[in-house]
């Protein structure tokens, strides 16, 4: 979706459609694995970096239109001081958000929502703002426990379930969700999480990159997301094609798989580092066993992207490489 976007100059909706929708089921994906590997192993998966605004206009995209079924409005707006780029959990801050907004769309019958954003001192926070029902005072604190059902809700479909999960969520985020509400008028949930934004400056477009990958359409992909950020790039499928590339043109950077047919990722890193190479390598690789992330480290590996490619990280991964 990313190439066929790039070919259409970023004008094809459906093409737009099509790629926030794989995104979206990637991150559910990527979401259930780090799951699994956190109750086997006892630790959350890595942060990712993304984008803050492009998370609210994905938050509005699901509920605006089911705020439009029932004749509410939904506003969302992200404040000027909301930096490019943060690290943290996205897909859990996306779920916890996401929680909160199906409530305020479902407890409110007259008026509208409103989703709105800032980033002070190091803190992200999301308020969402309804005109629903409100909720009294000496109910704000037990709706956040398991099967907590206020009166009057009834005949809302719901186990009582979802708050308690987000607030779960929230702790795992190192984060404070505050509720005011006054019944009648509606409610207001603020969420903070402590989340620094991610510095990045311009491309330095003299670098140039090797990027090796046996998988072609991947290394399109990593071709084409560095390009777009302005790096020049070559590619080579292989590690043994990598090897002689560095021999006869050493690049500045190096992107390269793991895993492949031939002379793996970890082998070619080792042959390179021993012919005298200085730049640094990353490593791309499906693989999240610490394991392997050690072995690819003690081979000569500068830094560690996991597949499938986030294209912001793989900017971020260059960028901090290069910097270095």
């Amino acid at each position: 979706a990313d190439l066929l976007e790039e070919e259409r100059a970023g004008s094809d909706q459906y093409v737009q459609a099509v790629r926030r929708g794989a995104e979206q089921l990637l991150e559910l994906v990527n979401q259930l694995l780090a799951r699994a590997r956190s109750e086997s192993v006892g630790r959350d998966a890595p942060a990712r970096v993304f984008n803050p605004a492009t998370l609210l206009e994905e938050l509005s995209e699901v509920i605006a239109p089911l705020a439009a079924e029932k004749g509410l409005s939904f506003v969302a707006q992200a404040s000027s001081d909301l930096p490019h780029l943060v690290r943290a959990d996205r897909m859990r801050l996306r779920q916890v958000l996401m929680n909160l907004l199906s409530n305020a769309v479902k407890y409110t019958a007259n008026g509208g929502i409103t989703l709105s954003s800032a980033h002070d001192n190091g803190q992200l926070s999301f308020r969402v703002k309804d005109t629903g029902v409100g909720i009294a005072a000496e109910d704000q604190q037990r709706i956040f426990r398991a099967f907590e059902r206020l009166a009057g809700t009834e005949g809302k479909v719901g186990a009582g379930l979802g708050l308690s999960i987000a607030m779960q969520q929230v702790h795992r985020l190192n984060g404070n969700l505050r509720l005011d509400s006054t019944p009648g008028e509606g409610s207001c949930f603020e969420l903070s999480v402590p989340i620094p934004a991610v510095e990045y400056s311009e491309a330095n477009t003299s670098a140039s990159i090797l990027v090796v990958e046996d998988d072609p359409d991947i290394r399109d992909l990593v071709a084409l997301q560095l390009g777009r950020v302005g790096y020049q790039t070559r590619s080579v499928s292989d590690g043994a094609d990598a090897v002689a590339a560095v021999q006869t043109d050493p690049p500045d950077l190096i992107v390269m798989d793991l895993r492949m047919s031939g002379l793996s990722g970890i082998e070619a890193a080792r042959t390179i580092r021993d012919s005298g190479f200085p730049g640094p390598i990353v490593a791309l690789s499906a693989s999240r066993d610490p394991a392997e992330i050690e072995r690819a480290l003690a081979a000569g590996y500068s830094d560690y992207l996991f597949k499938p490619l986030d294209k912001l990280e793989l900017a971020a991964a260059v960028e901090r490489a290069l910097a270095r």
